[in-house]
């Protein structure tokens, strides 16, 4: 049962950033940052987590009964976000400071000078986690340099006089190139997930959705995952008898994954959604919409990985939240000739867009 969820639970990013590339190690590009850069890094990862984990939370507004037996379903579900052209990217920060020595070279009057290092790299787009997988370290050249010195008020005449020297491009090659964690390539996150609900009193429904905790590679440890969400009928309180209404059901589902000991993500929705279900000669036909609000958290702890820097060692932990609030979603379900077998397929629109497949049984 174990290797079945291992394959069945080929969970977000970081499991197919594994599958995708041997060279990328999300575990150490990651660990390889400070803090600030890894805000930037990771910074489009819950907004895009969050969208296709609160994706394929339903797709009827009708519940299964309870009694005499209860009703169920068993579905797997496949989602694909598409990550915005925005979030590929992100300005790496510099520091605020450079201190450059400058005592073997004639007219600045001082040893050492304080630079601007947002002047002397002022190409800072790099990529994201969903980035290209071709990262470019940061160069400074010659240009940059006097830039650089103009605004630490050196005299034009001196950074002109090193330029016809040659000094410059001297000082220049001392200015340290800075090298960039790789994206994964990946700007679609894919999830596939086994779903289960199940009937209870009172016209409403359980929903789990879980995977024990498996070794992901590349990620530093296991993955692990459970979701649990509760649906209950409102068209029940319509007093609208004889009248052809839809299903109209609210939800709320909380889901959390763990990635090793370096990422714990948490997600929420609220949802409120209709369908109408139609019985034709051959197979079934249920269309549904449905109106979402949710919320999606990482948190991130691990110790900065960089021998050299005056941080190496040091513990870095910090959250995000992601920027999907709501969305709007719409889809069908096919109930088809083959007893119990039901497939379904909807898109949903919010900060990302959705697009969901589904196939299982219903009882």
């Amino acid at each position: 049962m174990r290797q079945l969820f291992t394959i069945l639970l080929v969970v977000g990013l970081v499991f197919a950033i594994a599958s995708q590339s041997s060279a990328f190690d999300f575990e150490e590009e990651v660990k390889k940052l400070a803090a600030e850069n890894a805000e930037g890094y990771l910074g489009p990862f819950p907004t895009a987590f969050g969208t296709v984990m609160n994706s394929g939370l339903y797709h009827s507004a009708n519940t299964h009964r309870f009694f005499p037996i209860p009703g169920f379903d068993v579905m797997v579900k496949f989602s694909m976000v598409q990550v915005s052209d925005e979030d590929l990217t992100y300005e790496f920060m510099v520091g605020d400071s450079l201190v450059l020595d400058v005592s073997d070279f004639a007219g600045f009057g001082v040893n050492e000078l304080v630079l601007n290092p947002e002047i002397l790299y002022p190409n800072r787009e790099t990529p994201t986690l969903f980035g290209s997988s071709s990262a470019e370290a940061l160069t400074s050249d010659v240009d940059d340099l006097a830039a650089a010195l103009l605004d630490a008020g050196v005299d034009a005449a001196v950074v002109n006089a090193l330029r016809l020297s040659g000094d410059l491009d001297t000082l220049a090659s001392d200015i340290p190139d800075l090298p960039m964690a790789p994206g994964s390539g990946l700007d679609m996150l894919p999830m596939v997930m086994p779903q289960v609900s199940l009937g209870l009193p009172m016209n409403s429904e359980i929903m789990l959705r879980y995977a024990p905790p498996v070794e992901v590679p590349k990620i530093g440890g296991e993955a692990s995952f459970l979701g649990i969400g509760l649906k209950h009928s409102i068209s029940q309180y319509i007093p609208v008898p004889g009248l052809l209404i839809p299903d109209v059901t609210v939800q709320y589902v909380w889901q959390q994954l763990k990635v090793g000991d370096l990422i714990e993500s948490t997600h929420t929705a609220f949802n409120i959604h209709a369908s109408y279900g139609l019985n034709l000669i051959v197979f079934s036909i249920t269309p549904y919409i449905g109106f979402g609000m949710e919320t999606s958290n990482i948190k991130v702890e691990y110790e900065l990985d960089k021998p050299g820097h005056p941080l190496h060692g040091a513990p870095i932990s910090f959250d995000l939240d992601g920027n999907n609030k709501s969305r709007i979603t719409g889809g069908v379900r096919l109930g088809l000739p083959i007893p119990f077998l039901k497939v379904t397929a909807d898109y949903s629109i919010g900060e990302y867009t959705a697009a969901t497949l589904g196939v299982g049984i219903s009882f």
